[in-house]
């Protein structure tokens, strides 16, 4: 919608929507009476508004919720009486033009009847800038005579006085020069420019909830805690990676070449000392040694027959042959014994499932269990090697474990290894914690994360500290 120089387009949302005909609606502050006789009493000599409709105006401004809704009803109610003081159908309000000019020094804010609240870049604002500084808020009309062609212009200030810091200007633009009658609602602005100060604010902006009156004080207290703050200085975190290794571990290996014939544990059992944990298949061995006692056997008759022929270089050989399978049994007879392998410490059996592996020939040598103690651990950390010079040996770390259920622990390093190794692809330095664990939580081969508390350094230090190091490696530092 285009507009005159002298229009804004304003969106529907914000135009007015007090209705003036309800002033004369039935009410209990207004008296039941003729339209017509209170129009033409108000048209008397005496100039003065009815008291029924002076209460229904303040009615209807103590209703409003908040200051700037009580200006727009001011707005409205100054429009619709001289529209209907000119014609009782209220059918000239097109050409009054009622402005409610708000501010201290200067205008802040203008209220235009037809156009709403008005935006600086109106052209309406320069005028009632100029306006407001010939204005002297004393209460009494000045009119501002135009040409034929340009409104008439009327306008009275108010000062609500101490309790209030804002002061209102009243201004009526009239179409080609008409003069209307102002002293008849002289009284009753006086008393509405008294009466707006007492309603409630408008709800404040969500940056005045949040710094107040004085967001410029607030920021710059907010700032100075903020710098106060970046420069206290905190212990500086060295983040790390936290493992479980268990102490004193022992590998359970196969004792010769054998079939696996049977497995009565598996990953997670907790084992005693001395407690079978495989056990493998002697038949074979059976075998071999029924032949090789044979043999001895043979080998003893052989003995007995040479040295009976007085054959002593027979019987010599006959009786190392008898030896060599004597060992041979006794070796046999061994692994015999050790057909089932026993665990040779109490703990838990951390890796090792031979379920799927039964019936398999096995080496000797060949792993096939590892059991650990649980009831003491050492915690490995893998401290970055950037980060090293940050890092005593007895620094203080504080560990997680996830799946430990989430709880932190706090201890100090009891040793940095000199070296560094190479774990997934990174070079770390490997600290030790050693602890014992009475409830058996954590388990080898957890992995976590842990903090190593370093020097004290600033907060922005800890903050910057990469950004930094990186600018100076760009410059060339």
């Amino acid at each position: 919608m285009s507009q005159s120089s002298d229009s804004l387009h304003i969106p529907a949302s914000l135009a007015p929507t007090f209705d003036p005909s309800a002033l004369f609606s039935a009410g209990s502050i207004v008296p039941p009476c003729d339209r017509a006789d209170d129009q033409a009493s108000e048209s008397k000599a005496d100039g003065k508004l009815s008291s029924e409709r002076v209460l229904a105006w303040m009615d209807m401004l103590a209703a409003a919720p908040h200051r700037t809704a009580g200006i727009e009803i001011i707005g409205s109610i100054l429009a619709f009486h001289f529209a209907d003081s000119e014609s009782p159908a209220g059918s000239a309000i097109g050409g009054v033009a009622a402005r409610v000019v708000v501010g201290t020094k200067s205008p802040k804010r203008i209220y235009d009847h037809r156009l709403g609240w008005l935006s600086r870049d109106s052209t309406l604002w320069t005028r009632a800038t100029s306006h407001w500084s010939a204005s002297s808020f004393d209460g009494q009309w000045t009119e501002v005579a135009g040409d034929k062609t340009a409104p008439a212009e009327f306008l009275i200030g108010f000062d609500p006085g101490p309790r209030s810091s804002q002061r209102l200007l009243v201004w009526i633009s009239t179409a080609n020069n008409r003069t209307i009658q102002t002293d008849a609602i002289q009284s009753t602005l006086a008393i509405c420019a008294r009466f707006i100060p007492r309603l409630p604010k408008r709800s404040a902006p969500t940056w005045t909830l949040l710094f107040g009156k004085h967001p410029l004080w607030t920021l710059g207290f907010l700032g100075l805690i903020l710098i106060i703050g970046l420069a206290f200085p905190v212990p500086y975190p060295v983040s790390c990676t936290a493992r479980v290794e268990p102490i004193g571990e022992r590998m359970v290996a196969a004792p010769f070449d054998a079939t696996l014939l049977e497995c009565r544990v598996r990953p997670g059992d907790h084992v005693s000392k001395d407690q079978v944990l495989v056990e493998l298949d002697g038949r074979p061995l059976r075998l071999e040694r029924e032949a090789l006692k044979a043999e001895s056997d043979h080998a003893l008759k052989e003995r007995e027959v040479a040295l009976a022929s007085r054959r002593i270089a027979d019987a010599q050989q006959a009786e190392l042959k008898q030896r060599q399978l004597e060992r041979r049994v006794q070796l046999i007879d061994d692994r015999l014994a050790r057909l089932q392998v026993r665990s040779p410490i109490q703990g838990v059996v951390v890796s090792g499932d031979l379920e799927r592996f039964v019936g398999s020939p096995l080496e000797t040598g060949q792993t096939l269990l590892e059991i650990a103690p649980l009831d003491r651990l050492s915690i490995e950390i893998e401290i970055p090697e950037y980060e090293i010079g940050y890092v005593a040996s007895n620094a203080t770390a504080r560990i997680r474990f996830a799946a430990a259920g989430g709880r932190s622990m706090q201890a100090n390093l009891q040793s940095v290894s000199p070296a560094a190794e190479i774990r997934d692809d990174s070079n770390v330095f490997v600290g030790r914690i050693e602890l014992d664990q009475p409830d058996e939580n954590l388990r080898p081969r957890m992995q976590g994360d842990a903090s190593l508390y370093g020097p004290r350094r600033p907060l922005v230090w800890r903050l910057g500290r990469a950004v930094w190091e990186r600018t100076l490696w760009w410059i060339g530092y």
